[in-house]
């Protein structure tokens, strides 16, 4: 574990892709990003996804069945003109 005086301090090198990475922070930023961003980042991560790479996604794709949800439900009200929203009623009474 601990290195001895003899030994030498081993040099791991880095190599981080700038525009890759503002793609991705812009991607954080604004939700997906829209489709350009996310095929980049998906070309430049499909070979090589690191555990970083991994926690960073690891938000959105949990959001995506809760996204998904209420969009129906935005439809569901907008379709049987309801005056509001199952999750307003589920938030209200979850506050309360």
């Amino acid at each position: 574990m601990w290195q001895s005086e003899e030994e030498e301090p081993k040099i791991y090198h880095v190599d981080i892709n700038l525009e890759v990475m503002e793609i991705e922070s812009a991607t954080m930023a604004h939700g997906t990003g829209g489709p350009f961003a996310h095929n980049i980042l998906e070309a430049e991560y499909s070979e090589n996804l690191t555990p970083r790479r991994a926690l960073a996604l690891a938000p959105r794709a949990l959001m995506l069945p809760f996204m998904i949800f209420k969009l129906v439900d935005m439809l569901a009200c907008v379709f049987y003109h309801k005056k509001e929203s199952w999750i307003v009623k589920f938030t209200r009474w979850r506050l309360v």
